[in-house]
């Protein structure tokens, strides 16, 4: 049936005549770029081990125009919509519950967790008072993925004090959800400190919140990093990068890193470094610091012997690392002069396989990219083998895919994922 119901689409879309030229089209044209692909699901591929809280996918999908994260099997190649109302359309920005969040999600017993654009009623100023309005606030969120049942447990409007910002980043730590937000600040008086220019004096400060209950969120004082929000071995792990809105780190070198307990206490200085690196395999970690596009970082954490600990800090962006081997991807770019401005376009995706102990690299071939399609993006690598190959129109929607491909690696088959 789903077949029929894409194709059916897919004619229906040819016969309909926009009135643009393809250069004004403003959202991805699934014509142009679809292959004659059939719907293959391999559910005799699920491996024993499977786990629904950290094996599934979360991608963005280009459908329309508008752009929503859809949950993937990536073993049988199945797609399923977050939102659990069989009558919802899920492009409803008011009515869908889960319109707007962004792929940076953690599962834990059948609730997903995640932070992004609510949108919702909130009070903003229309010039002359404040009033409600439809708008969005920036939030984070608890749904349950069987019941549809959706809890805000932190949010601010977008136009709306104390709070100016929540970071699109938060981490999971021992039931409780993790998150930093820039806030105001006031004299003893009450009144808000401003620079001479007006603008805010803000500080950034490291919340938590249980991910069970309705306890309100604990402050736990200023932020010490200053990005990349990291939980891993019962450490927080701190980027303090080049910059630190603070001020409470002006004496330690550029690029170093600030490890905390779980209470924000007791922080220890810790560097980031290239070479050389233990040679313990396994000491080594993944950091989970995605960005808001889901895609992964430029970190590997190194666990073991505490008087040792350490950030490598990889040239690409590692997509999977296992025995001392990172994946990374390249986006190759094509670039132009027009007009006296310097022009790029994505052309092409070069992969590969580096050890970090030796430097060693393999490059990993990549299959061309399908029919009229622009260019190929790698999303994901599961289990060393398979790619997840985003797939990209000349004509796109806020970059997301129109659809995927799965990549095995060790055989060259290449399967569709659609929405």
């Amino acid at each position: 049936m789903k077949k029929l119901v894409v194709i059916w689409l897919s004619l229906l879309l040819c016969a309909c005549d926009s009135g643009l030229s393809a250069g004004e089209l403003p959202y991805f044209e699934y014509t142009e770029t679809e292959p004659a692909y059939e719907y293959v699901w391999l559910d005799d591929e699920i491996p024993e081990d499977f786990d629904p809280e950290t094996d599934y996918l979360y991608l963005n999908f280009a459908l329309g125009k508008d752009t929503r994260v859809l949950r993937i099997n990536p073993y049988t190649l199945r797609t399923t919509e977050l939102c659990a109302d069989p009558l919802c359309d899920h492009g409803n920005r008011l009515g869908c519950p889960c319109f707007g969040l962004s792929p940076r999600m953690i599962v834990r017993e059948d609730i997903l967790y995640s932070t992004g654009q609510q949108y919702a009623k909130v009070m903003g100023y229309n010039g002359e008072t404040w009033a409600e309005m439809d708008g969005s606030r920036m939030g984070l969120t608890a749904y349950h993925l069987k019941t549809g049942e959706m809890r805000t447990l932190v949010h601010h409007d977008t136009m709306c004090q104390p709070v100016l910002a929540i970071d699109i980043d938060f981490a999971y730590a021992d039931g409780y959800l993790y998150y930093y937000a820039e806030e105001m600040t006031y004299d003893d008086e009450g009144k808000e400190i401003r620079e001479e220019d007006g603008d805010p004096v803000t500080e950034t400060h490291l919340y938590r919140v249980k991910m069970k209950g309705n306890s309100a969120a604990e402050d736990l004082g200023l932020y010490q990093g200053y990005t990349n929000l990291i939980i891993e071995d019962g450490c927080i792990w701190n980027y303090y990068g080049f910059f630190n809105e603070s001020g409470i780190w002006q004496d330690i070198p550029q690029d170093s890193w600030v490890l905390t307990d779980l209470d924000n206490e007791n922080p220890a200085v810790i560097p980031e470094v290239k070479t050389p690196l233990v040679n313990d395999p396994d000491g080594y970690c993944l950091a989970d610091c995605r960005d808001a596009d889901g895609t992964g970082s430029v970190f590997l954490l190194y666990t073991g012997e505490e008087a040792e600990r350490h950030v490598y800090r990889s040239d690409e962006e590692i997509l999977y690392y296992g025995d001392g081997w990172i994946w990374t991807a390249e986006e190759l770019q094509e670039q132009w002069t027009e007009g006296g401005v310097i022009r790029s376009r994505p052309t092409g995706l070069a992969m590969r396989k580096t050890d970090i102990f030796t430097g060693k690299s393999e490059e990993i071939t990549m299959p061309d990219c399908p029919g009229d399609a622009g260019y190929l993006s790698a999303a994901a690598v599961v289990d060393g083998r398979y790619v997840i190959l985003a797939v990209h129109g000349a004509i796109s929607n806020a970059g997301a895919a129109g659809y995927y491909l799965r990549y095995d690696t060790a055989t060259g088959a290449t399967l569709p994922i659609y929405p």
